[in-house]
């Protein structure tokens, strides 16, 4: 599902990012990404380091770094040349 975004939406402004949680390590995620043609960043977070657990979680990070609701994320997603300058308040966030 997300490579298909990906290949629609993806450039210098927009990205996705996988992590496989699985204890066995890289092999089986990369087997895994290979299998299913994924072309983003794929990380593997064997040890659990991030805490997601087992649930799969979407979240997107806006481009001052923030985490953003991610319901109708198309809609949310600027063209390059509307990207506004990260301010000292936006960065206090």
């Amino acid at each position: 599902m997300w490579q298909k975004h990906f290949e629609k939406y993806g450039s210098d402004s927009f990205t996705i990012v996988g992590i496989a949680m699985d204890v066995e390590g890289i092999a089986p995620a990369k087997r895994y990404y290979e299998k299913h043609g994924v072309t983003f960043h794929a990380l593997v977070d064997p040890n659990y380091a991030t805490r997601f657990g087992y649930v799969p979680w979407t979240f997107f990070i806006d481009e001052h770094g923030v985490v953003q609701d991610h319901r109708n994320w198309q809609e949310k997603i600027k063209p390059e040349d509307q990207l506004k300058p990260m301010t000292p308040k936006v960065r206090a966030r």
